[in-house]
């Protein structure tokens, strides 16, 4: 997870995943997963952190998310089916995790934008 951080969006947004391939390597548990996003909310200077995680038998991406300040994420994850609060909130997309990153970060940035 440390390894796949990036930053988007002039650095307002930090991100990273794990990939299927991830879990089964490490022999993790989905309960193992669970404090991850707020380990890269961590890093200084971005107002969210986003952590993405693929789920088994073609699931799709599960996202979630972290807002710092006033952001309200919850926005974004209702936006995509999902729900939360403003500071914590999450949602499951179909598609590769490319794609959910793309439109998450898209969404993100529209709402960072506001």
């Amino acid at each position: 997870v440390l390894s796949h951080i990036s930053l988007a969006s002039e650095k307002r947004i930090v991100l990273s995943y794990i990939t299927l391939k991830d879990v089964e390597e490490c022999h993790a548990t989905k309960d193992d997963l669970g404090s991850f996003v707020d380990l890269v909310r961590t890093c200084k200077g971005a107002s969210v952190a986003v952590f993405l995680r693929e789920l088994a038998n073609d699931g799709g991406v599960r996202v979630n998310l972290r807002a710092k300040g006033s952001l309200d994420v919850s926005k974004v994850a209702r936006e995509f089916g999902g729900g939360g609060h403003k500071a914590a909130a999450g949602f499951s997309m179909q598609g590769s995790l490319s794609e959910v990153k793309n439109k998450t970060i898209e969404a993100l940035e529209y709402l960072l934008d506001l």
